[in-house]
């Protein structure tokens, strides 16, 4: 018999989301976990090699598969109930061409196809009279993009909003 345990952990918080335990034996009589017999020269008895071709014909491989198998329908079973990972990200629109705009931001950011953002224009800056470094920029949404192209560094998105977008505006995440 052959037992595994699985998790699933979130890299940055070591959480465990899910976990799943698979058993497996072999449906075959026999005493040889490796399936394998050793000859005059005592060569080979109980040995075996999990790299091997022939492993996943032994009494101990096909105990392995069959346990590999439960679990991993035990985790596809349970993937929707795992967390959805959403990115967030912010960057500015480089180029507008009529609705379509290039972002300053791409897959290195964690931009993918598919993707909405949220279009922000800076309606006004405060900044510290003392010491003139700005503290705050207020913004206000002018529309919403949907993400139709992605490479490491830009994206291209098909812009729909309440006036045009310009060079300089703010694309993030919702």
């Amino acid at each position: 018999m052959v037992q595994i345990t699985a998790r699933l952990v979130m890299v940055n918080t070591g959480e465990i989301v899910a976990s799943a335990q698979g058993m497996g034996t072999s449906k075959r009589a026999g005493t040889s976990l490796a399936g394998v017999g050793g000859g005059s020269g005592g060569g080979g008895g109980g040995m075996f090699d999990s790299h091997s071709s022939n492993f996943a014909n032994t009494l101990i491989g096909e105990a392995t598969n069959t346990a590999v198998t439960e679990v991993a329908t035990k985790l596809k079973t349970g993937g929707d109930k795992l967390p959805a990972r959403k990115a967030e990200y912010s960057g500015l629109v480089a180029d507008v061409s009529g609705n379509t705009l290039i972002l300053n931001i791409g897959a290195k950011a964690g931009v993918a196809i598919g993707d909405k953002v949220e279009i922000h224009r800076a309606v006004r800056t405060i900044k510290d009279p003392a010491t003139q470094k700005v503290l705050k920029t207020v913004t206000s949404k002018i529309g919403d993009a949907t993400v139709t192209e992605v490479d490491s560094d830009s994206a291209t998105v098909t812009f729909a909003g309440s006036g045009p977008a310009k060079v300089g505006d703010t694309a993030k995440t919702p």
